[in-house]
């Protein structure tokens, strides 16, 4: 990153390279007078938008394959699976695609022997998570399977939310593959895309995982003493039984369901009787009993992330402290000031957490990323009580709105053109929201503001394009498009020419790279809630490995991106975006 497109910063610090990340070059505040250029277009600088989304052992997650991380352990830990961390994992592999005959969900047959996984780990005493994902239907029954050595247990995620939906403690033993097969029936309240995993561990001796997910009809038996209808639907009203079954008839269930029109017998089993016969009878331990007890996987209630606060939310209505955004700075300090600007003479600094009265919320002068709110603040030092401005974008504070925090105000005139532009574009003919709010409502973490902030930071919605406009390039020629979508590593869509649609554009950076980013990271690190959006974003910038490398050396998750506050900078106009009207 070169000097004329450095940032203006409130106490910068520059750009660390990963060779000199421990060596920090402290200068001193900038001011509004020295000649550095305010637009942080990732256009317009070197980055790494869009690298490979795997770049451990494999290419990067393929939902029909298995992908695996491996652990090694010790004769007094290998069983206790709540201290397993994957994200820290001393291999990672890719399992490859393994398909099983007809009615298979997903199977996982992996033979190590005698022998190591990998050169990374034990051949006795480790842990290992695989996972991929499936498509289930509601209402159908899945049956389970292990037949391993030595323990598993087993978990399934919500595929959008990322959620922990149902766990199964399987068969979590030392056992051998002579022992009897393990089974559980699961069935399924909502249809979609769940992510299914698999916990292993391997004492001593051979190692084999042996796990199948399939399609299941479990048998039932009719209780009900007079004996139960079998019905052409699922309901009483205006259905003539088909036949009667007498209490003892063995039946198959297919699937639960639910009536549309009888209020009184709302659940339903779609079965199959032992001739053949297909049709419906109600439900319930009264009429029938299954042979086997099923867990069901109910998705419930989802609910999108909210205003990201450092410290969960406890801040009081006009309190705020330092955030963790301090620790871009040159210090890990921010000035109070005197006046609402850079130039504004420095009355003391601030560190992380340092706690602050705010008494309002005003615009003043730029700084980093054409910021330019303030908060006035009061603020007890050594015993005195001191008031001053301090950047807004360094200080977290209850907005209690459920809206992403903000630097930028509403009326900002250097990010107006970019929400011009979505909405009336110049070189499009229509509006990107519609289909922004469309392609985000497929995942329940995920807003059409964030979304908004990310083409803003990129390529200010094609403004800062050439030529400008969808079909317009950054980055030297390798960012393309609106979402700047890099040639190097997605060379398909790129030589389809499909990048010059804004749309395509637009569901691909969506689809391939951020969405894919988040589900990684869910699966491969112990990052949750805002922490794990916020890498997802900033592997848009910088790469999944630069985050991951990030984590594991305690540093943030923006430290590897360009400018080192790259998902920081986006959930902010994300914010600001929402102040003008975007979810």
């Amino acid at each position: 990153m070169t000097s004329s497109n450095s940032p203006l910063r409130e106490n910068s610090r520059p750009l660390e390279s990963p060779l000199s990340q421990a060596r920090r070059s402290l200068q001193p505040d900038l001011t509004a007078s020295q000649p550095r250029s305010l637009l942080r277009s990732s256009a317009l600088r070197s980055r790494q938008v869009g690298q490979p989304l795997y770049q451990f052992e494999s290419a990067r997650p393929v939902f029909d394959r298995w992908n695996a991380s491996f652990i090694n352990r010790t004769a007094s830990n290998l069983t206790n699976y709540s201290s397993y961390d994957f994200s820290r994992a001393n291999a990672v592999k890719d399992l490859g695609a393994q398909r099983g005959g007809a009615g298979t969900v997903a199977q996982l047959v992996a033979r190590f022997g005698r022998n190591s996984p990998d050169s990374a780990i034990q051949k006795d005493r480790f842990a290992m998570q695989a996972w991929t994902r499936v498509q289930l239907e509601a209402g159908k029954f899945y049956r389970l399977s292990s037949r391993s050595d030595d323990g598993t247990r087993f978990f399934f995620r919500d595929a959008q939310s990322g959620r922990t939906l149902t766990t199964l403690n399987g068969d979590w033993r030392d056992r051998n593959t002579r022992n009897s097969l393990w089974n559980q029936v699961v069935n399924v309240a909502q249809s979609g895309e769940y992510d299914f995993f698999v916990q292993y561990y391997e004492n001593t001796g051979r190692a084999t995982v042996d796990v199948k997910l399939e399609s299941f009809a479990p048998a039932a038996q009719i209780v009900s003493t007079s004996g139960l209808n079998l019905r052409s639907k699922p309901s009483t009203l205006g259905n003539r039984p088909i036949k009667l079954l007498p209490t003892g008839t063995t039946i198959s269930i297919d699937r639960s369901v639910q009536s549309p029109d009888d209020s009184r017998n709302r659940d339903w089993y779609q079965v199959t009787t032992s001739d053949g016969q297909r049709g419906f009878v109600a439900a319930g331990s009264d009429f029938v009993q299954l042979a086997t007890t099923a867990t069901v996987i109910d998705r419930g209630t989802l609910n999108n992330p909210t205003n990201p606060i450092d410290n969960g939310g406890s801040i009081g209505i006009g309190a705020g402290i330092v955030g963790r955004k301090v620790l871009l700075t040159s210090s890990d300090r921010i000035s109070l000031r005197a006046d609402k600007d850079v130039a504004g003479t420095q009355i003391t600094t601030l560190g992380l957490n340092a706690p602050v009265t705010i008494l309002e919320k005003v615009t003043g002068g730029y700084y980093l990323n054409r910021f330019d709110q303030w908060y006035k603040v009061r603020v007890t030092e050594n015993g005195q009580s001191k008031e001053g401005f301090i950047a807004a974008f360094y200080v977290d504070a209850n907005t209690s709105d459920g809206r992403f925090q903000t630097a930028i105000s509403a009326s900002n005139p250097f990010f107006r053109p970019h929400l011009n532009e979505l909405m009336n574009p110049t070189y499009s003919s229509s509006s990107y929201k519609p289909f922004i709010e469309s392609m985000t409502a497929k995942y329940a973490w995920l807003k059409p503001s964030i979304v908004a902030g990310i083409g803003s930071r990129e390529s200010a919605w094609g403004l800062a394009l050439s030529p400008k406009g969808p079909g317009g390039t950054g980055d030297r020629g390798h960012g393309r498009g609106l979402m700047q979508i890099d040639d190097r590593y997605h060379k398909e869509f790129i030589n389809s020419g499909l990048w010059r649609n804004p749309q395509e554009n637009i569901r691909y950076a969506i689809d391939q790279v951020l969405a894919r980013n988040y589900d990684h990271l869910l699966r491969n690190s112990n990052l949750r809630g805002i922490d794990l959006l916020r890498g997802a974003i900033a592997a848009y910038n910088s790469g999944l490995t630069s985050v991951k490398n990030a984590i594991a050396q305690g540093l943030d998750v923006d430290h590897f991106t360009t400018g080192q506050d790259y998902s920081w900078d986006v959930l902010n106009r994300a914010g600001w975006f929402q102040l003008n009207g975007w979810n």
